[in-house]
């Protein structure tokens, strides 16, 4: 499937990443060649979702970003628009 937001370089947020369908989603995003930001509540999951996604995406040397966030509260959201704003495309 082709998108003009899935284009490397860009930034793919995945809440719920660090496992099942989320974590299957970064890793399609890393290997698209996008940077990609990991959003999700167990912090080792996280850990373990970030080595991944960056090796799903090691040929294209991207970006990973984890951050836990609990998406019930809205204050962790905006902290995580804030860090996922880390890299934006010109």
């Amino acid at each position: 499937m082709s998108h003009p937001a899935l284009v490397p370089g860009r930034v793919a947020v995945v809440i719920g990443g660090a496992a099942g369908i989320g974590r299957a989603a970064a890793e399609g995003f890393a290997r698209r060649g996008l940077d990609v930001c990991i959003a999700d509540r167990d912090m080792q999951r996280l850990d373990e979702a970030k080595a991944a996604v960056r090796a799903a995406g090691a040929d294209h040397g991207i970006d990973v970003l984890t951050h836990a966030v609990d998406v019930a509260d809205v204050e962790q959201v905006k902290t995580l628009e804030t860090a996922a704003a880390w890299h934006r495309p010109d």
